[in-house]
């Protein structure tokens, strides 16, 4: 992102490695903002094992241009700071959005929850064969990159980011552990399940956050998020598909 950024290019194309998913076969030769990439929604990595990649794009009328700007004795950075000046009130526009995002990115994490209550799900977890672990190593730059706090692994494990997550985040993978147990693993190749899984958590969450002491704003613009994704792709309101993945 910040090469794409310190090379001046304001978009990026999506490029799959050939072999790949239904998901990022989706996104193949798309070009998203620079400022708006995001890995696991419109940059890899989309899911584990992805291999997919991105490359530099520009517009070809931009591009001569800057080519013809070079030939006249400018150089990239002074065509650089041209632009900027040209598109400096719409750039304004996005500097809260592009802030909020990379904080995301750097993992900035909620607080965590109280460790005896931790160390009490741990140990409930554990006696129906569940581990929770710290994530470490390639687990733990796969939450980073896509700046999420937990996931699980199969039905069998439970992996967070620092010493002890909060509590949102254990609530919620509890919930996509007991889903994988009662309706299968999910396939990193089945978008449409993946939204199910993630609606029917955020509504549970939402149900019980004032006893667990969640935040409901939070919740509901990731509820808004997946019911949104769900409509683009199935083209229809969640509700009105009528599908059951109660747990």
């Amino acid at each position: 992102m910040h090469s794409f950024e310190r090379n001046g290019f304001e978009e990026y194309e999506f490029i799959t490695n050939g072999d790949c998913c239904d998901i990022c076969a989706a996104l193949n030769g798309k070009h998203f903002k620079v400022a708006k990439m995001m890995p696991g929604e419109n940059a890899p990595p989309l899911h584990p094992h992805c291999r997919c990649s991105t490359a530099a794009y520009s517009d070809r009328k931009e591009y001569d241009a800057w080519l013809s700007y070079l030939e006249k004795g400018g150089s990239t950075e002074e065509w650089n700071n041209k632009k900027q000046q040209l598109t400096k009130s719409s750039k304004m526009n996005n500097i809260k959005e592009k802030k909020l995002e990379n904080t995301k990115r750097r993992g900035s994490l909620p607080p965590a929850m109280d460790t005896k209550r931790y160390q009490k799900m741990v140990a409930g977890l554990k006696a129906h064969g569940v581990t929770i672990i710290k994530a470490k190593d390639d687990d733990l730059r796969y939450l980073e990159l896509l700046g999420a706090e937990a996931t699980i692994g199969g039905t069998t494990h439970i992996y967070h980011r620092g010493e002890i997550p909060s509590a949102s985040a254990m609530f919620e993978e509890i919930i996509h552990n007991t889903q994988a147990k009662k309706y299968g693993v999910l396939e990193s190749t089945d978008p449409e399940e993946l939204y199910i899984r993630e609606i029917y958590a955020n509504r549970r969450i939402l149900k019980n956050s004032k006893a667990y002491g969640f935040t409901s704003e939070d919740i509901e613009r990731n509820l808004a998020i997946w019911e949104k994704r769900y409509k683009n792709l199935k083209e229809v309101d969640f509700d009105e598909s009528k599908i059951d993945r109660e747990i």
